[in-house]
C-alpha cells in the first residue's frame, strides 16, 4: 500500500474551547470543532468536491470536575465527561460512512500537600465498541475499549 500526493484539500471551519471555574471547587471544560474539508484539486476529477477519508466534520467534548476543598473530604474529587466524534467517510468516493460515536469517561482523584495528585481514570466507561476511522474500505480501526489507568503526579 502506498500513497501519492496528487491533489489539494481545502479546509475551513471553527474550533471553540471554554474553561469555566464555576466555583472554587467545580470546573467545566467544553470544546467543539466544526469544519468543512473537501478535495479541491485531484488528478481524478470524480473526487473533486468529496471529503477526505477519516475526517469527521464535527467533534465535541464536555468535562466536569468537582474537588472538595474543605472538611474531611478535602482534596478528594471526581469528574465525568462525554465525547462526540461525528461520522466520516471510509472511501475516497464518499460512498461508505463510518458512524459517529458518543463516549463517556470518569475519574476520581485525590490531591494532597498542594503538589501531589493521585487519580484513577476510566475511558469509554460503557465499553462501547466503535469504528474510530477508516483510511480505506479495507483498512479500518476500532476505537479504544474501556481502559482504566492510575497515576500519581507531582506538580511544581
Amino acid at each position: 500500500m502506498f500513497q501519492t500526493q496528487n491533489g489539494e484539500v481545502t479546509s475551513r471551519g471553527i474550533e471553540l474551547e471554554a474553561l469555566a471555574n464555576i466555583t472554587r471547587d467545580f470546573k467545566v471544560v467544553a470544546s467543539y470543532t466544526n469544519y468543512e474539508l473537501f478535495v479541491s484539486k485531484d488528478l481524478d476529477p470524480t473526487l473533486i468536491g468529496t471529503v477526505p477519508t477519516a475526517k469527521p466534520r464535527q467533534v465535541a467534548s464536555l468535562w466536569m470536575d468537582y474537588t472538595f476543598r474543605d472538611g474531611w473530604l478535602d482534596g478528594f474529587g471526581f469528574g465525568g465527561g462525554v465525547r462526540y466524534v461525528g461520522s466520516s467517510f471510509a472511501d475516497a468516493a464518499n460512498t461508505l460512512t463510518v458512524p459517529s460515536a458518543v463516549l463517556g469517561d470518569l475519574a476520581v482523584h485525590y490531591e494532597w500537600a498542594k503538589n501531589w495528585r493521585a487519580a484513577i481514570n476510566v475511558v469509554n466507561i460503557a465499553d462501547t465498541q466503535y469504528v474510530a476511522s477508516c483510511g480505506f474500505p479495507t483498512s479500518c480501526f476500532y476505537g479504544d475499549r474501556r481502559r482504566i489507568t492510575g497515576s500519581i503526579a507531582y506538580h511544581w
